[in-house]
């Protein structure tokens, strides 16, 4: 996750799509709060004070009971293009999955790219997007179509995974992924996910955090993602360990803060003898197919494995094909 969140307000009210609504209904009934009264209340900077407001009853994975103070465990993560393994362990975990779309995009990050074996290295499938200014948020940024990238990408996979076992398992994810007429790249990035989540039998609520219309930076807005629907438990990627420490934000254990803990244990990879981690979910598949890949993803594995992985945001070496 980014170090830091911009959030801006938006420029004129839209009318709700069918998704936003359901989004909103589950945020009313998670908090107990009828006629979106919550939503007055999210928009304040006083977590304080939107704890104590809330009331805390969910119907989040309850057995589909109404329970009070029901726990509930909610993660939040930007909406990155074709995730690793370790971005579906988050959301497995979780009751409720909260795509972050309404913070600052990260032109460099995994928000737009993601890397596979290309010949017998890692390399960038990298989804072209429209320059745009700096401060634009990821649900506004829009896909560049001006090159032929997704017929490369789909180029590049078939030749590059055409021996490994379950090559053939891989073609739904390409057919999301490529064969879609989304133009906003949050919209494709989640519109994939939606669809490996479905192939992978995970049933995780998953929702927009543009719909819930939360303010706040960095752990902030998080713990007030996290009041707005009614959860118990916030379950973070490791890598925001620090600056969620720094912040405080979650020490008053108003919403309790756990820490995933997924180290990819190496599995075969038709490409090399040597393994090769946080390569996409597609290198996963490919290589030991669907079943064993839900088993795999659900897996803590609590020793790391022995992988150099300072080079994989900035490795020259590496092929990029856009």
């Amino acid at each position: 996750m980014t170090s830091e969140y911009q959030h801006q307000g938006p420029k004129k009210d839209k009318p709700e799509s069918k998704e936003q609504s359901q989004d909103r209904t589950l945020v009313q009934s998670n908090s107990g709060d009828p006629q979106g009264a919550n939503e007055s209340r999210v928009k304040t900077q006083n977590v304080t004070k939107l704890a104590t407001e809330r009331a805390i009853t969910s119907v989040v994975n309850c057995a589909g009971k109404t329970a009070v103070k029901c726990a509930v465990k909610c993660a939040i993560m930007q909406p990155t293009f074709l995730p690793w393994a370790g971005y579906f362990n988050l959301i497995q975990q979780a009751d409720v999955f909260v795509f972050l779309d309404d913070v600052q995009f990260d032109r460099r990050s995994w928000q737009s790219r993601n890397r596979v074996f290309i010949g017998d290295k890692p390399g960038w499938l990298t989804c072209p997007t429209i320059k745009a200014p700096r401060e634009t948020l990821i649900k506004d940024i829009q896909i560049s179509d001006l090159d032929d990238w997704r017929s490369k990408h789909i180029k590049t996979l078939s030749l590059n995974y055409s021996k490994t076992p379950f090559v053939h398992q891989i073609s739904p994810i390409i057919n999301a992924a490529y064969k879609n007429d989304n133009h906003q790249l949050a919209d494709m990035n989640i519109y994939i996910i939606k669809q490996i989540c479905k192939l992978l039998g995970i049933k995780t609520k998953l929702i927009r955090a543009s719909h819930l219309r939360v303010e706040g930076k960095r752990s902030e807005k998080l713990m007030n993602i996290c009041l707005a629907l009614g959860a118990t438990d916030y379950l973070s990627p490791e890598g925001s360990r620090q600056y969620l420490k720094e912040d405080q934000i979650f020490d008053a254990g108003e919403v309790k803060l756990h820490f995933q803990q997924f180290h990819p244990k190496p599995y075969q990879q038709n490409h090399t003898a040597k393994f090769v981690s946080h390569l996409s979910i597609i290198d996963v598949i490919a290589n030991i197919g669907i079943a064993r890949t839900m088993s795999y993803i659900k897996e803590s594995h609590l020793k790391e494995t022995q992988i150099e992985e300072s080079h994989i945001e900035n490795n020259s070496d590496t092929t990029d094909i856009e």
